[in-house]
């Protein structure tokens, strides 16, 4: 659902009409449960999953996309943040490392030291990581926690 929200920006009014022609379908209620927590800013079906499993494990709801700059200018856009606990999430996908430069992890390394100068947890989630989302779950909360730790 993301990414045809993503893809189709001006579905809206489409996918109104078609869950009303479908109200009482087997399923209408799931595809309407869908729509409504779906977010065309996702950039990634990873990101959808992940998102949807800290849904599932209770997490509070984040911010997809934010961006971020400090004094050197623009970070660059984070793919969930939690700014209540000064946390900020990355779903990696690990396709921009394949070519195994050292460049990008360098860059990736040197993005990340600025986000944690701003005083954010920064916690990395992989694909193989979607398998136990009671251990991604545990690992933003121990974000949380740090977040909390320091800002008292």
């Amino acid at each position: 659902m993301d990414a045809v929200r993503r893809s189709h920006e001006n579905c809206g009014p489409d996918l109104d009409r078609l869950l009303d022609v479908t109200e009482f379908w087997p399923g209408s209620t799931t595809a309407r449960r869908a729509l409504a927590f779906s977010d065309p800013s996702a950039e990634s079906v990873g990101e959808s999953r992940l998102r949807v499993q800290m849904h599932e494990q209770g997490l509070p709801r984040p911010v997809l996309q934010a961006s971020f700059e400090d004094g050197a200018g623009f970070i660059g856009r984070v793919d969930f943040y939690f700014p209540e606990m000064s946390t900020v999430v990355e779903f990696d996908g690990l396709t921009k490392y394949a070519a195994g430069s050292a460049e990008v992890l360098v860059s990736e390394k040197r993005r990340e030291d600025r986000l944690r100068g701003l005083g954010l947890e920064v916690v990395r989630v992989t694909w193989s990581e979607l398998k136990s989302p009671d251990r991604v779950a545990a690992h933003i909360r121990q974000a949380f926690t740090r977040a909390g730790r320091r800002a008292a």
